[in-house]
């Protein structure tokens, strides 16, 4: 074989080579961006699902929809995205409306709203010229809704009528008893029965939050009456039922054993302090859920 020939050979070996090399370096640089891609997503998902639960709670709580909607924003961009805070536009990444928990589904035009939708861009990918400058669309999409509530409150009081101005106030003012699915009751201690805990409000409603706040003076000091509020609490506890207690006055500490799931006990000095107890008691059950 001549020099010629042996110099074409090895040029042509060059050439292969070099394609290779190119080949590989492009194949490990899809690899990295499809990598990088995932993580900025996850991380942009986060953020979403974050600033919407964020945003539902503070509607639960009261908000007005300018106050969580600049909350969902700012909670958005506490969550970094490649290094970078979350880019979240107040009027537009954030949309209110209904959820429809039987249909799974998200109206922003309803007339109502129990319901946060909030977008999350991540920024563009940056090896996106390796398909011509083109990016696919990856903002993250997180939805959370205000489930309804089903409240009561049961009495157990020496002088049930001091307790009554109270538990009204409450009634009226509390936020969360805006909406219309919102459900509340007051009732005696002893009238409650564990084996139907969805007559207590006209029929059981699966997605509602379902709570009872036992509210006593006397209990403690009465050890057959106190077991048996254990056995009813603990039958409701296992039905997926809430129970917060507030004791009214001193010696009433044997009411935290009542407590089942997100239930809270706290105390009173007087029946004049429940309506705020009942309230804070009644705010520790999360109502906010984020939806697929």
């Amino acid at each position: 074989m001549t020099i010629r020939g042996h110099r074409a050979r090895r040029g042509a070996y060059l050439v292969v080579a070099a394609i290779g090399l190119s080949a590989l370096a492009a194949g490990g640089a899809m690899v990295v961006e499809g990598r990088w891609r995932d993580l900025t997503l996850a991380q942009a998902r986060g953020a979403s699902v974050a600033a919407a639960h964020a945003a539902t709670v503070a509607l639960g709580r009261g908000a007005t929809l300018d106050e969580a909607r600049d909350l969902a924003a700012a909670v958005a961009a506490e969550h970094p995205v490649a290094g970078r805070a979350a880019r979240v536009d107040p009027l537009q990444d954030v949309v209110f409306g209904l959820w429809d928990f039987d249909g799974r589904a998200f109206d922003p035009t309803a007339g109502r709203v129990n319901a946060v939708e909030v977008r999350v861009r991540p920024p563009k990918d940056p090896l996106r010229w390796l398909f011509g400058g083109w990016s696919p669309d990856r903002t993250a999409t997180s939805r959370a809704a205000l489930r309804s509530r089903d409240l009561v409150v049961a009495l157990d009081l020496a002088d049930a009528t001091a307790a009554e101005p109270a538990v009204q106030a409450l009634a009226d003012h509390l936020a969360f008893l805006a909406l219309p699915d919102e459900r509340f009751a007051v009732v005696p201690l002893a009238e409650l029965d564990a084996s139907e805990p969805s007559s207590w409000l006209g029929g059981e409603r699966p997605l509602a939050a379902r709570s009872l706040i036992v509210v006593s003076d006397g209990l403690c000091a009465d050890p057959i009456r106190a077991g048996q509020a254990r056995a009813l609490t603990r039958a409701l506890g296992e039905d997926g039922v809430h129970v917060g207690v507030v004791g009214v006055g001193p010696g009433t500490e044997c009411l935290a054993s009542l407590v089942t799931g997100f239930g809270r006990a706290t105390t009173v000095p007087d029946a004049s302090g429940l309506g705020a107890a009942i309230e804070a008691v009644a705010r520790g059950v999360p109502v906010a859920l984020v939806t697929p």
